[in-house]
């Protein structure tokens, strides 16, 4: 009888547990199926990373050509380069508020179609237009030894806190293999003619380091359109974040406060939770805005990023112009030294900071002292490039007289010598050739020539009557094709530029992780998400969409030589003035880094006045303490908080 007892009560028992047990093999089963769901969201969200930071960068890349084939100025194409930052400036920082009320997933999706609807239509004005051409000496076809009078008409046409920092430093180095192949992309469409598979390729005598060459800039949009489409498409297959509830979200708020009332959050200063409005209203979202622009240490630093940010984006949109004027090197070699040399390293350095940072488990006041080092460092080495200058090119009539020992006087005005006074030429002509002396022609009529053998590239134009070969005029001098190549000693600087420029990218990049982190720790949790947004949007609307615009306009400045087209307007610019272009270019970079750093400066000391004089700030077990209350948060709910900070900033190098 009482076996039967024990068996009848054994039974029961285990009847009575087995909901319990069947409700937590559920809970399990739900908790693996949201693990999978964000691991997936994660590995969708790095893709779309890159195929965005593809398009941005390529789109820096290109800009030269785009000019040249729209025939615009600088300043007008940096207008286009800035229009990609229009279409986000009013909505950022909502979206960043709101987003968690939204099916974030479907609603990047969706980004990435609209995204790539973009990209494919920037691409079509390219269809619509016709063939390019240019000056059209170098399409002439010429039998050899024919005669060619110097009078020629020619014309131009057309998950533990702790680990938080490497985290995010691994995030976003994965997010720059996207600007590095956007690079490389760029580098390989500007190889690639204009209107190959339209024209015949043998008749085309410029080469990629010609002024007037134009890569296949429509290609590249094409390409990243497609990649952008496939990236979206996972999205809509990743169920929403579960949202929590009223009470659930409470709980972190109110155990940060309970649990660090007499050490975090008394010395931290941050405003009583209960006191901020809920961020769901759109009351609430004005008085988050009120109190984030009340917080000075936020601003200071917004500040900072500002300059350093406008000196990012001149980099990336105008460098490699500089290079093409400065040392000779294609638009298409530049790029693919942005994409194999500058970028790899920042990817490194970006990488390396995130790891420094959470090994020596740095606190506020030691974050923002790595900072202000490795910011003086890239400073540094920023200004060294300075002296890494060529001779300026040997322009007859541009930068040099025609008889070099002739006063130069004002050049820009010299555009016919006594040599070539019967030519007739026209002064609106760029089709540069190269004499036996060295100097480089605005064309074969300006040189004097009258005859020309060879057909294509390998034209030749002889009896150039403004050729000196040794100061001797001679009726036999001849001139081929293209400027002038530069001297050794220009190709050696030119290593050391890359070098150099390496090096300060580096440590520029070096504290970038450990700066958005302090960005978290300087707000209160609440407003980490907007601080972000807002951070994004004053980035994007003063440096991404203007700073092309003015700087452009700046580089205009030196332009010696304009193109014209068919109605006679100005063009693109042909040659710059190297010295007033590496003057004003490497001015303007250098008073934005030093205004950068008096703003770091200014930050680092209110900071650590405000920090000390609560006792804060000092200890790396309360650093730690202050980054876990900020990031508590953002880690229990997906981190789609964090993950926004760095949708936001991926292409910031």
């Amino acid at each position: 009888m009482a076996a039967e007892t024990g068996i009848s009560d054994s039974s029961k028992g285990s009847s009575q547990n087995s909901p319990m047990q069947r409700n937590v093999d559920s809970s399990i089963k739900e908790k693996a199926k949201c693990n999978n769901g964000f691991k997936l969201f994660m590995i969708a969200l790095i893709c779309c990373l890159f195929c965005k930071a593809l398009m941005a960068t390529f789109l820096k890349s290109s800009i030269t050509h785009i000019e040249r084939r729209f025939g615009i100025t600088t300043s007008k194409a940096g207008l286009i380069d800035g229009s990609f930052e229009i279409g986000n400036l009013l909505l950022i920082t909502l979206v960043s508020h709101f987003g968690a009320k939204l099916h974030i997933p479907r609603v990047i999706g969706i980004g990435c179609f609209i995204m790539a609807a973009g990209s494919i239509l920037s691409s079509l004005p390219h269809f619509f237009m016709e063939y390019y051409t240019y000056d059209p000496t170098a399409i002439m076809k010429s039998l050899d030894n024919s005669t060619v009078p110097c009078s020629t008409d020619q014309h131009s046409a057309r998950n533990k806190t702790s680990s938080i920092l490497l985290e995010s430093g691994l995030l976003q180095s994965l997010s720059l293999t996207g600007s590095i192949s956007g690079f490389l992309l760029g580098s390989l469409c500007a190889r690639i003619y204009v209107d190959i598979g339209y024209v015949d390729l043998s008749i085309i005598s410029i080469k990629p380091t010609d002024s007037r060459w134009i890569g296949a800039w429509w290609l590249g949009f094409i390409i990243a359109g497609i990649l952008i489409i496939l990236s979206g498409v996972p999205f809509f297959f990743i169920p929403p974040f579960q949202k929590k509830t009223k009470m659930e979200s409470k709980v972190p708020a109110s155990l940060s406060a309970s649990n660090t009332n007499d050490r975090s959050s008394q010395k931290l200063n941050f405003k009583n939770p209960e006191q901020i409005k809920d961020p769901q209203e759109l009351s609430g979202y004005f008085h988050s805005l009120k109190c984030l622009l009340s917080n000075w240490n936020y601003i200071i630093f917004l500040t900072y990023c500002l300059f350093s940010y406008i000196c990012i984006i001149v980099n990336l949109t105008y460098l490699p112009k500089y290079l093409e004027q400065e040392y000779g090197q294609s638009i298409s070699k530049s790029n693919l030294i942005f994409g194999i040399i500058i970028f790899p390293f920042t990817g490194i350095s970006l990488f390396l900071g995130g790891y420094i940072s959470r090994k020596l488990k740095l606190n506020i006041i030691g974050t923002a002292k790595f900072l202000l080092i490795c910011h003086c460092c890239g400073f540094v080495a920023q200004t060294l490039m300075l002296t890494l200058n060529c001779e300026s090119r040997p322009v007859a009539g541009l930068t040099v007289a025609y008889k070099r020992n002739d006063p130069q006087g004002d050049l820009q005005n010299i555009s016919f010598s006594e040599c070539n006074s019967d030519c007739n030429c026209d002064v609106n002509l760029w089709d540069p050739v190269c004499g036996d002396d060295g100097l480089t022609y605005i064309s074969p009529c300006s040189a004097g020539c009258k005859s020309s053998a060879g057909y294509g590239k390998e034209m030749v134009f002889h009896n150039c009557s403004c050729v000196e070969v040794n100061n001797f005029q001679s009726q036999n001098s001849s001139a081929h094709l293209g400027e002038c190549s530069r001297t050794n000693d220009c190709s050696r600087k030119f290593i050391y530029f890359v070098v150099i420029q390496s090096l300060a990218q580096f440590f520029y990049a070096l504290g970038y992780s450990p700066g958005t982190m302090l960005t978290f720790m300087i707000v209160e949790p609440q407003l980490k998400s907007l601080a972000i947004g807002f951070c994004s949007l004053t980035l994007r609307s003063i440096g991404g969409l203007l700073t092309p615009i003015y700087f452009g306009a700046i580089i205009d400045l030196t332009c010696l030589k304009w193109a014209t087209n068919s109605c006679e307007d100005q063009g693109s610019c042909r040659i710059y003035n190297p010295i007033s272009f590496r003057k004003k270019f490497f001015g303007f970079l250098i008073g934005m880094r030093a205004v950068a750093y008096a703003f770091l400066i200014f930050f680092f000391i209110a900071v650590k006045k405000k920090y000390k004089e609560n006792n804060t700030g000092l200890s790396k077990s309360e650093g730690k303490d202050v980054v876990e209350l900020n990031l508590r948060e953002p880690l229990n709910n997906n981190e789609h908080l964090g993950i926004s900070a760095n949708v936001n900033n991926e292409t910031h190098i």
